[in-house]
């Protein structure tokens, strides 16, 4: 088993940068997005939503890190829904070196 999919849990991990060809989202989930993940030179780790500015989060551990970044994926898109704007999509930026890209499915 994939260490991210034990960690993370099958909800809402969707597989690693090698797999994202292959990897669909269930149709209930409603939104997908890439996750980028660096460690912390304090400790932790810092996550973020790489399509979606300012969508960020950081944990002790990574379970915690994406755990918490899903909360905040899930009340920003909440609140541009509640509010009726166009959420605010970008092109992910390229993967740089000490990032961890991967594939998260959320339902809203």
């Amino acid at each position: 088993m994939n260490k991210m999919l034990e960690t993370v849990g099958a909800e809402n991990f969707l597989g690693n940068i090698g797999d994202w060809k292959t990897a669909t989202p269930p149709e209930s989930l409603g939104y997908c997005f890439d996750a980028r993940l660096v460690k912390d030179d304090a400790g932790g780790y810092v996550v973020s939503v790489a399509q979606l500015p300012g969508v960020v989060s950081e944990g002790d551990n990574i379970a915690e890190a994406i755990r918490n970044l899903v909360e905040a994926f899930r009340a920003t898109i909440e609140t541009y829904l509640a509010e009726n704007m166009p959420i605010q999509w970008i092109k992910a930026p390229p993967i740089q070196p000490g990032e961890e890209y991967f594939r998260v499915a959320v339902n809203v």
